[in-house]
C-alpha cells in the first residue's frame, strides 16, 4: 500500500495577515508559516495506516523552497519520503493549475498510489477544491470530510465521514482521494530518532521540466481565476451600557440587533 499526503504551508493566522493590493493575494513574504491544520490531520491518519498496514508514505508539497521545512517536519513525524514541487513558473497558479501540477507529480513519482490524503481545505483560502480537483484529474473517486478509516480490505476502504446531519459510513474502491476533517487522534509527536533521520533525508524537487508540463497551463497564464475586487472589513467595536429593567433592556438589545442586521 502506498499513501500520498498533500501538505501546504499556510500563514500563521495568529499573526498579522497582509494582502498584496496589486495581486490581491495573501502577502506571504514576511508571514510566519505553519502546516495547514487539516493537512496535519491527514498526516495523522496516514501514519496510523502506515502502522496498521505497513504502508509506504510520501508527503508532497507545492510551494517555494522554504516549504521544505514543512516536509522535514513531516519526515520527523514519521513519513517515509518527501517531495517538493517548486518552480518559478508555478507562481500565481490558481486551484485549476495547482491540481494539474500536483496530479502530474503523483503520476510521475508514485504511479501505483493507493490513497491520496489531504486536508478538507486550507485555512488561508478555504476553497476545498484541491482534493476533489486532483481526483478529477486522475480519474479517481473522492470522499470528502473523512475522519476515520476503520477498514481496508479487498481493494476497498471503509471510511467514516462528517455530513450535514452527523456521520456516514462509506465504502470506496481504491485507489481514491480522501479529504480529511478532524480525526479523533492527536497528531504524532516528533521523536528524536526521527529528527535525526529527517535532517539527513533527501527531499526531491520536481519542476516544470521534470513534470513535462506546458508552461501555458500553469502559473498566472494557466489560471483563469480572477479576483475582481477586494474589500477589507474593519472591525469597529462599541460598548453599550444597558440600564432599566429587564424588559427595557431586552427591547434595547432587539433594536441594536436589528440595526446591526441592516448594516446601519
Amino acid at each position: 500500500m502506498k499513501i500520498v499526503v498533500l501538505v501546504k504551508q499556510v500563514p500563521d493566522l495568529s499573526g498579522d495577515i497582509k494582502i498584496d493590493p496589486k495581486t490581491k493575494n495573501l502577502d506571504r513574504r514576511d508571514s510566519s508559516v505553519v502546516i495547514n491544520p487539516y493537512d496535519l490531520q491527514a498526516l495523522t491518519l496516514a501514519l496510523q495506516l502506515k502502522q496498521q498496514f505497513n504502508a509506504e508514505t510520501c508527503a508532497i508539497s507545492m510551494g517555494p523552497q522554504k516549504a521544505e521545512m514543512a516536509l522535514y517536519e513531516c519526515l520527523a513525524m514519521g513519513i517515509d519520503e518527501a517531495v517538493l514541487i517548486s518552480d518559478r513558473a508555478f507562481v500565481g497558479s490558481d486551484t485549476l493549475a495547482t491540481t494539474l501540477i500536483i496530479a502530474q507529480a503523483i503520476r510521475k513519482k508514485i504511479p501505483d498510489v493507493t490513497m491520496i490524503l489531504c486536508g478538507k481545505h486550507a485555512v488561508d483560502a478555504e476553497t476545498g477544491i484541491v482534493g476533489p480537483g486532483v481526483a478529477e484529474r486522475m480519474g479517481l473517486p473522492c470522499v470528502s470530510n473523512v475522519c476515520e478509516c476503520p477498514e481496508i480490505k479487498n481493494g476497498k476502504a471503509r471510511v467514516r465521514r462528517q455530513s450535514d446531519t452527523g456521520y456516514q459510513t462509506v465504502s470506496c474502491a481504491l485507489p481514491a482521494v480522501f479529504t480529511i476533517a478532524e480525526t479523533s487522534s492527536e497528531p504524532n509527536y516528533i521523536h528524536m530518532n526521527n529528527i535525526k533521520k529527517a535532517s539527513n533525508a533527501h527531499i526531491e524537487t520536481m519542476t516544470l521540466a521534470s513534470l513535462q508540463l506546458e508552461r501555458s497551463k500553469v502559473g498566472i497564464e494557466g489560471s483563469p481565476t480572477v479576483v475582481g475586487s477586494l474589500n477589507l472589513v474593519e472591525m469597529n467595536k462599541e460598548t453599550v451600557m444597558l440600564t432599566g429593567d429587564q424588559k427595557e433592556a431586552a427591547c434595547r438589545i432587539a433594536a441594536l440587533l436589528q440595526k446591526t442586521a441592516k448594516g446601519v
